[in-house]
């Protein structure tokens, strides 16, 4: 048996055994910390997966898994889809977006007296 140790979404271990892919498969759930350390992990894995897209249905295919990691971050830390909009509408009018790709190259702040 080959070790994995990842989180992966809710029905892929059924999936892998419905469609003959795997033999077996070995799982175990997580909670608490150990979950939210293993989310993490996840969500390295799927930033790293999209910058390594090369298509766009591959680059769509990764964001919609990252989205889905970052909804059960969301959800585990109980921050409610609604705290959650209303934080990003609240940056954006701020701070605006990452849309016009501006470059902050240096700074020099102001002496203190």
């Amino acid at each position: 048996m080959i070790e994995t140790n990842k989180l992966v979404r809710d029905r892929v271990c059924q999936n892998l055994a419905d469609r003959g892919i795997a033999k077996r498969t070995k799982m175990r759930y997580v909670n608490g910390k150990e979950y939210e350390t293993f989310l993490y992990a996840k969500l390295m894995e799927e930033c790293a997966e999209v910058i390594g897209s090369n298509t766009k249905d591959q680059l769509t295919e990764e964001l919609a898994d990252l989205l889905e990691v970052i909804k059960a971050i969301r959800k585990h830390a109980g921050v409610t889809e609604m705290e959650l909009g209303e934080t990003q509408t609240q940056k954006f009018c701020e701070k605006g977006g990452f849309y016009e790709g501006c470059i902050m190259e240096g700074i020099e702040y102001h002496a203190e007296n």
